[in-house]
């Protein structure tokens, strides 16, 4: 841990630490025993010890660490980064203190550029872990076109993360909204529930990180055949091809109050 930073983090650090040790550690041959034990291979997040982790992470403290302000700890991006290393020295260490990615990813673009509706919709069940979702942001070859009052997504997204895990519900789609438009520009995001008409996800041939056994996240492939979504699901404004704005949001300020 570096020793300039606030006692807060340095706090949060060493409660996580011996959560680690105390719990989560402990219950990885559970978890792996459990998960063998489901229909689906890849439904991931529902063995129950990890439902009992994530329980314990939320009275710890140790929940949604990654998130500034009060949906989060309150901590910079800098103060946060020890935490996220530290998290994943254990292959179920992120997602018991709800803190994996695709859903980070997903959490923080709802928080930054979300609606109040949106946030309500998908942000807040996802901040609870009771839903999962998923990034499509290979932009080539997805168009998102106008229709009326809706928007309507055809393409193929070749390598979605964790879209596999049926507790996925929402897909961040990010396509092409203005093929005419100059490099960098003409792309835009939409929020695809996963149930919708034209939606379907198949299984890829890779796996990310290695940890299909413990974490089958992997990678699927999905086909986007002219699905239509009402305008309201557009994320943030349109056209600007801000496809990696989570990591880059402002995380200076601490949480107050």
């Amino acid at each position: 841990m570096d020793s300039r930073l606030d006692d807060a983090p340095r706090r949060m650090f060493d409660a996580l630490r011996a959560f680690l040790d105390r719990a989560v550690r402990p219950a990885e041959a559970t978890y792996r025993e459990q998960l063998a034990l489901q229909d689906d291979p890849w439904h991931w997040t529902a063995p129950p010890v990890l439902a009992e982790l994530q329980d314990e992470a939320k009275e710890l403290g140790l929940w949604n660490l990654f998130l500034p302000g009060d949906a989060g700890a309150g901590l910079t991006r800098e103060e946060h980064q020890p935490l996220a290393r530290l998290a994943a020295t254990s292959p179920i260490g992120p997602v018991a203190i709800n803190g994996a990615e695709p859903d980070t990813g997903v959490m923080t673009l709802l928080s930054a550029r979300g609606t109040p509706a949106q946030r309500r919709r998908w942000l807040e069940p996802l901040l609870d872990a009771r839903v999962r979702s998923s990034l499509a942001s290979a932009s080539r070859g997805t168009s998102i076109v106008r229709d009326g009052d809706e928007y309507v997504v055809t393409g193929l997204q070749p390598a979605v993360p964790g879209a596999l895990n049926p507790d996925v519900r929402i897909l961040v789609v990010t396509g092409q909204s203005d093929p005419d438009a100059a490099p960098g520009r003409g792309t835009s995001q939409v929020l695809v529930p996963r149930s919708a008409d034209g939606v379907t996800v198949h299984r890829s041939t890779h796996v990310v990180g290695g940890r299909q056994e413990v974490q089958p996240g992997g990678l699927a492939v999905l086909v986007l055949d002219e699905v239509r979504v009402p305008v309201v699901n557009l994320l943030g404004d349109g056209g600007h091809g801000s496809v990696d704005a989570p990591v880059g949001l402002d995380r200076s300020s601490r949480r107050t109050g």
